[in-house]
């Protein structure tokens, strides 16, 4: 069972991601949403991802997490300074290949840098495994209730979608991934 204290750090993880999401539309940075969603969201994911491994460590080396965090301020100025024209082959590989690139950082944070450690990879594999039965799990639960939730409104002729969908299920998009953090640690539920 995990402590008051992982919960915390597990709320403030999925509040950074979907303040990382959000908050350059807020202060109207973003004008095309798509195209922003796109180059960004892997970066949120694992950043979010990445941010709750360094707090749940014991120690934090200061030489790794600022070497992670270069590695995501890279990434996201490369991704974003890419120009906006769709019908390039070679920004649409760079945005296929982002998400893969961040899953390996992600990676390496998981495992604590210490690559010749076949049993942490073999554990991040089964980690990732996990990690996707219990995401989509999440996805489904939260899908059925944000179509409850936008019937509900409907019924009484409010309607929410637009609004709903662009805060409450993009965050809860991201952060649906945030749950399953706890695995890592061997912990099987919050």
């Amino acid at each position: 069972m995990a402590s008051k204290n992982d919960v915390f750090k597990l709320i403030f993880s999925c509040l950074i991601a979907g303040l990382l999401i959000k908050a350059p539309q807020w202060v109207g940075l973003v004008t095309n949403n798509d195209a922003y969603y796109i180059k960004n969201v892997s970066i949120s994911v694992f950043l979010g991802l990445s941010i709750y491994l360094f707090l749940t460590q014991s120690k934090i080396n200061i030489k790794q997490l600022i070497i992670s965090l270069l590695i995501f301020i890279l990434s996201a100025v490369y991704i974003n300074l890419l120009p906006q024209v769709e019908s390039s082959d070679s920004v649409k590989l760079s945005i296929i290949h982002l998400p893969l690139f961040l899953w390996c950082v992600y990676a390496l944070i998981f495992i604590n840098f210490d690559i010749k450690n076949s049993t942490k990879r073999i554990d991040y594999l089964k980690y990732n495994g996990d990690l996707a039965i219990l995401t989509a799990i999440i996805l489904i639960a939260g899908g059925v209730l944000s179509i409850l939730t936008v019937g509900l409104f409907s019924a009484i002729d409010m309607n929410i979608e637009n609004v709903y969908m662009e805060n409450v299920g993009l965050i809860g998009l991201i952060s649906s991934w945030m749950p399953a953090y706890p695995m890592h640690s061997g912990q099987t539920a919050l």
